[in-house]
């Protein structure tokens, strides 16, 4: 384990290659440990600097999502919205892609999960 320290010489955390512990006397890890460093704080900035942004979907996006979620058909959904299948089917389609979903169900679960359903 190779403990990394931040520039207050405050353990931020420790590398471990493999599981094993090598031998090395401190000059030769000075090299690894700042490769390690420089690595944690590059996440660091990036973590901090790169904005939260939450997919929006529209209100109809919204609406078929919570059906699916509920179980309902697309022909149920588009009886219970008073819009045709088609519009369910787009509807499905770009919350999925807004939401970077491999399906519906997947959709839906994304969608709950950060409370847009």
């Amino acid at each position: 384990m190779i403990p990394l320290r931040d520039k207050f010489g405050e353990r931020r955390g420790g590398v471990s290659i493999g599981g094993e512990v090598f031998p090395y006397q401190d000059q030769e890890l000075d090299p690894i440990v700042k490769l390690c460093t420089e690595f944690l704080e590059e996440i660091d900035r990036l973590i901090n600097e790169t904005p939260l942004t939450l997919p929006e979907l529209s209100k109809q996006e919204r609406e078929v999502l919570l059906c699916a979620a509920r179980g309902e058909s697309i022909q149920d959904t588009s009886r219970i919205l008073h819009i045709s299948e088609s519009a369910v089917k787009d509807a499905q389609s770009r919350a999925r892609r807004k939401l970077k979903a491999k399906n519906t169900t997947h959709a839906c679960t994304i969608a709950a999960q950060i409370k847009l359903i």
